[in-house]
């Protein structure tokens, strides 16, 4: 509220007529205005199942405003203060009604209440349909139907060797079914179940599933070969596809006991022993190493004796050198083919290569094309085992090879690899002084749980302040070189999958420009009220994009019309509460969809012209003309009116899919 300057006269003279010193009337005034506050008016909604989030207007000259929380809308307990208009209660119990307001406090201390709101919280069912996969033999997946309506805050997963003692073993994020166990060990059987949580609180448990993890893999086929001078060659077959962690070599010179020798890590299914004397024989044996406690068996023994001899000829004799005294006249072997090549992409236009050292290698070729045949390639020469190949075209797969050279000529060519370089980076501002968890000249970028980043987010035209991304536990902050102020932010590499959920530096971010790389899920902008898209091409876009956008700004949303959504399973609450109102939805894919909920207030409120709402009535009745889809389902769309033909539409999909359509349209008999 405040006071105007008449106020501030009238309370001058009111003091003057009182006789208080002159000298501080008009400092009485003041206080007398500065404590008096307007009102807040408080709004909110749920978050998850027990969280709420809650903000308001007015409170004008307060200096702080306290949360009150009741279970009666009598008794109110203060639960948190704050200078800010927004505060997320946490904490909440399922299936409980709580009171909330918001008192505004001048700075003498003074309270003003706002209104009252309340909510009653829901509860979290347990998640059902629990499966697992073995895709790997030290890789179990599961996955499961979360049956929460996105009100859970993510769901724990147990395991337990007995069905007796059971262990946490991770947590995923709300929307996110599905959970990898990479710490399992050889010879043990695993059982899993899940839980949905919200806070402190859990639901009941889901069904149990297990799986038998057996040791790992023999290697077989070792083959010991002489075919050089200096050193013998193990080979062997791998069966552990590279789930091992290494391969452990033992030498011996009788056959019998054997001791440790070497080891080589994983991948690599060849040795080369250099450290030998002429006619003395070796036997070897090799064993697959992993983590744990746990190792393979044995290989077959095999055994080599490098007894070799070569005719030369100089000016003291003629006869046979044994290999070790070879004579500057003797031809030198073309290098074996180099082994070992990986690549690692580095950005929209580089493409690292690497590779293993090489003794009998004097320099490398390494060569690219877009042609896995190679019928152009572009050829770079180098002497190290690695190389960057720059220069290349975003968003385009490259296959690349080496060959070893020296004096005796060219090796084979190594493994054919391949890499797709990056997409251009996904680009967005920043206002970093608006309200938010980081500082002033900062921003922090929330990386969605339960993926593999591996990405570097920077500032844009600025060098020195990159961060590399390769966890996706915590959030990342970046520090502006300017202060305070807007900002441009560049994100490039794997996984970039923003998780705002209406916490953090939610209200910082403002315009997305290019989407690149970036992976949208349910929740990555929810409640992140500035947010505007001028980018014209479209995000990766997973399988669920529940609530992805409710509560944006979306005045401006560019290149929505060309998104590809044909394997979204879940449009629940994805626009709702956003601004729509120039965008239409009439190109999307709906056939998909595969609950009562997925279209669950997908548009409610959206400000979503007639025009477009009857385009995404029309590509609904077509979808379900095609795939016989959307039975029993309810389609939010409050405050929304459909006309003419949409008007048709909407009573087709209501006669023959049974579906259930919340809106404005005044009703009318059509003949559809």
């Amino acid at each position: 509220m405040g006071c105007t300057q008449s106020d501030k006269e009238n309370f001058y003279n009111f003091f003057n007529a009182r006789k208080i010193n002159g000298a501080i009337i008009g400092e009485k005034a003041n206080e007398v205005c500065q404590a008096i506050v307007g009102a807040p008016f408080l709004i909110g909604q749920i978050n998850t199942a027990s969280k709420v989030q809650l903000a308001w207007t007015g409170g004008e000259g307060a200096v702080k405003y306290i949360i009150y929380q009741s279970t009666n809308n009598f008794t109110f307990i203060p639960v948190a203060e704050t200078t800010s208009k927004e505060f997320l209660v946490t904490g909440l119990d399922f299936l409980t009604t709580y009171f909330f307001r918001v008192d505004a406090v001048s700075y003498l201390g003074d309270e003003t209440k706002s209104n009252v709101i309340t909510f009653t919280m829901p509860n979290v069912q347990a998640p059902t349909g629990l499966t697992l996969d073995y895709p790997d033999i030290r890789e179990v997946v599961l996955t499961w139907t979360s049956n929460s309506n996105e009100d859970e805050e993510g769901f724990v997963i147990e395991r337990s060797l007995d069905e007796i003692t059971w262990t946490d073993i991770g947590n995923t994020t709300t929307g996110v079914e599905t959970f990898t166990d990479l710490t399992v060990i050889g010879d043990l059987t695993y059982f899993y179940r899940v839980a949905a949580f919200a806070g402190v609180n859990k639901s009941s448990y889901s069904n149990t599933v297990s799986q038998f993890i057996p040791v790992i893999p023999t290697p077989q086929d070792l083959i010991a070969e002489v075919t050089d001078p200096t050193k013998i060659n193990l080979s062997w077959t791998s069966n552990s596809f590279g789930d091992e962690t290494g391969f452990s070599i033992e030498r011996s010179l009788d056959g019998v006991t054997f001791a440790p020798y070497d080891q080589v890590p994983s991948g690599q299914n060849t040795f080369f022993d250099i450290n030998i004397t002429i006619d003395v024989e070796y036997f070897y044996r090799v064993q697959a190493l992993e983590s744990g406690t746990t190792s393979s068996g044995y290989t077959n023994v095999a055994s080599a004796i490098n007894n070799l001899t070569f005719r030369s000829f100089n000016n003291f004799d003629f006869g046979f050198h044994q290999f070790g005294e070879i004579t500057d006249d003797e031809p030198v072997d073309p290098p074996l083919a180099p082994t070992g090549l990986a690549l690692t992409v580095v950005s929209d236009s580089e493409i690292d290569a690497s590779w293993d050292s090489q003794l009998d290698a004097d320099s490398f070729v390494v060569e690219h094309d877009t042609d896995i045949l190679f019928p152009s390639p572009v050829t770079n020469a180098t002497n190290n085992n690695s190389f960057s190949i720059t220069g290349l075209t975003q968003s385009t797969e490259y296959f690349v090879r080496v060959k070893a050279v020296n004096a005796g000529g060219e090796s084979p060519y190594s493994n054919i690899e391949s890499a797709t370089t990056y997409s251009l980076p996904f680009t967005f501002t920043v206002k970093s002084d608006n309200s938010g968890t980081s500082n002033n000249d900062q921003f922090t970028f929330p990386q969605r749980p339960g993926g593999n980043p591996n990405y570097v987010i920077k500032q844009q035209g600025v060098t020195g302040n990159e961060v590399t991304v390769t966890s996706d536990t915590d959030p990342t902050t970046i520090t502006f070189v300017g202060g305070a102020g807007t900002y441009t932010v560049e994100i490039q590499g794997i996984d970039i999958s923003p998780f705002f959920n209406g916490t953090g530096d939610f209200i910082k971010i403002l315009t997305i420009h290019n989407w690149g790389d970036c992976i949208i899920f349910s929740r990555s902008f929810t409640n992140c009220f500035n947010l505007n898209v001028s980018a014209i091409d479209a995000p990766l876009i997973s399988s669920k994009i529940e609530r992805t956008f409710e509560g944006c700004d979306l005045t401006t949303f560019n290149g929505l019309e060309n998104w590809d959504v044909s394997n979204v399973q879940s449009f629940a609450r994805t626009f709702n509460l956003s601004n729509l109102n120039n965008y239409g939805l009439g190109s999307w894919d709906f056939t998909a969809t595969n609950s009562t909920s997925s279209l669950h207030n997908f548009v409610r409120n959206t400000n979503l012209s007639s025009t477009n709402y009857n385009l995404l009535l029309a590509k609904l009745r077509s979808d379900a003309e095609g795939a016989g889809i959307f039975n029993g389902m309810t389609l939010g769309a409050d405050g929304l009116v459909a006309t003419g033909q949409g008007v048709n539409d909407r009573t087709w999909l209501i006669n023959n899919t049974s579906m259930t359509i919340i809106d404005a349209t005044p009703w009318q008999y059509t003949g559809q």
